[in-house]
């Protein structure tokens, strides 16, 4: 309160808008960005998913899946649905982006795969956004995933 009352308001002078978190003090996006995130999503692997080896619907799906965004019963639950919350391909577990792109049973069998293909020992993270975070440090042939899968499941290349 003290401060408020010590300070002086310059009435001559034109006002002038300050965007604090910048340190150019203008507002950017980006800069807006940043302040809206969690601290723990700031790490987006941002140039392994926005690549232009990457089909634009491919890298689109990751960045909702990472941010937890695809529309699945999970995501309605935390809107506000009420709705039984049921993976309809196995019928056993919730549906949540992690359980469909990660832990069930086809999924885990692509992620297993190419793990073994590239001879990488891993542990099986429990979230989507740390396979990604785990993939993208990885140093891996830019087309050699896209390749086994292709060869072995029939989907890679024509995403």
């Amino acid at each position: 309160m003290s401060k408020i009352n010590n300070s002086h308001i310059a009435i001559d002078t034109k006002d002038t808008m300050v965007w604090i978190p910048a340190e150019s003090k203008t507002f950017t996006v980006q800069s807006c960005y940043k302040v809206l995130l969690p601290r723990s999503e700031e790490a987006f692997p941002a140039s392994a998913v926005w690549s232009t080896l990457v089909p634009m619907k491919v890298a689109f799906t990751v960045w909702a899946a990472y941010f937890r965004k695809l529309p699945t019963v999970d995501a309605l639950k935390r809107r506000g649905r009420i709705c039984p919350n049921r993976c309809e391909l196995c019928y056993n577990e919730e549906e949540t982006c992690d359980h469909i792109l990660l832990h069930y049973k086809f999924s885990w069998e692509i992620w297993t795969f190419v793990a073994q293909s590239f001879n990488i020992q891993w542990c099986p993270p429990q979230h989507f956004g740390q396979i990604l975070d785990i993939w993208s440090k990885l140093k891996l042939p830019k087309k050699g995933a896209a390749f086994l899968l292709e060869q072995k499941y029939g989907v890679g290349e024509k995403l």
